[in-house]
This record gives structure tokens, sequence and C-alpha cells, in this order.
């Protein structure tokens, strides 16, 4: 699972609800593979290098990583779809009034 959100919608609070989900693996950090920040410098490392970032996880167990920088990366969602890994991704958008 990927979480990506606008600045200050609540990307690290989600993530920490699911956390909280005995099922749910989290990824340390923000990754930034597939956005705008070091995408040069991380992809000429590869996927492999992306996959190496993650924790090991049972086949029962989800994954999850989150980087706020993907909801503004138009291509982050095709991009990801190459990697070829069972996922499902988490938008957030909020509006200031």
């Amino acid at each position: 699972m990927v979480i990506a959100g606008a600045k200050k919608c609540g990307t690290s609070t989600l993530q920490l609800f699911l956390t909280m989900h005995p099922a749910l693996e989290v990824a340390p950090g923000e990754i930034h593979y597939f956005d705008f920040f070091n995408r040069v410098y991380k992809r000429r490392k590869g996927i492999s290098w992306y996959l190496s970032q993650m924790p090991e996880v049972a086949d029962d167990k989800v994954l999850l990583e989150k980087t706020p920088g993907y909801f503004i990366t138009p291509d982050a969602p095709r991009e990801m779809s190459k990697v070829r890994m069972r996922s499902d991704a988490a938008a957030i958008q909020t509006f200031q009034t």
C-alpha cells in the first residue's frame, strides 16, 4: 500500500492509525523513489534498490510506504504500476477554508 498526499493533509496521521493493525508492516521513512525528489539519482540505482528499502514481510502481511511527494508527481502511478507488485494506493487531499 502506498500513501501519497498534499502537504499537511494527514498522511502521517493516516500512517500512524494504519500501523496499529497487526497485519501491516511499514517501510522506514519516505523513500521518494517515484517522485520528483532525487528522481534521477534514485532511479539509476534501479528497482532492486527501491525494493531493498522495504522490510521483509510474510505473504499474509501488507507493506505500507508513505511518500507524500508521489501526490504531486504526475507519472508516479504509471511508474509504480511497472513494479509488478500487489499494491493499493491511498491519496489524501484537503482544502483549507
